[in-house]
């Protein structure tokens, strides 16, 4: 799983400070195999190759939330508290509509010959 959460702290003096703490609460979380170290070789390369794959796929997830963190965080310059937290809102589902067509587009990675796809666990010929 990879990913992140747009998320805004307003301070208490907001009106006479004009500034906000935005986070991205960023995700990234991998699989592991307890038996890896008791496979056989063949296996091990299978896994290993798949895992990068994953770990590229997922990636991807949490550059998605970074650009609209990055982006978000240049939008909220000279906003309300109002017109931020309307921004945030829009970010959030931008992000989430671009995190699911990436899924869709790679069938959540298994699609193979695809940007962030070819993540298949093949262990035929082991």
């Amino acid at each position: 799983h990879g990913g992140g959460k747009l998320h805004l702290d307003f301070p208490t003096d907001f009106a006479s400070s004009q500034s906000v703490t935005l986070s991205a609460h960023l995700t990234l979380q991998m699989p592991t195999w307890k038996q890896y170290d008791q496979a056989k070789d063949p296996e091990k390369v299978a896994w290993n190759k798949m895992f990068r794959k994953l770990r590229e796929h997922e990636d991807g997830h949490v550059a998605i939330a970074v650009q609209a963190a990055d982006q978000l965080a240049q939008d909220l310059m000279g906003q309300t508290k109002k017109q931020a937290l309307k921004l945030l809102d829009t970010a959030a589902r931008n992000m989430r509509a671009q995190q699911k067509k990436m899924d869709d587009d790679t069938d959540h990675g298994a699609k193979p010959g695809v940007k962030f796809g070819d993540v298949i666990l093949d262990l035929e010929g082991t």
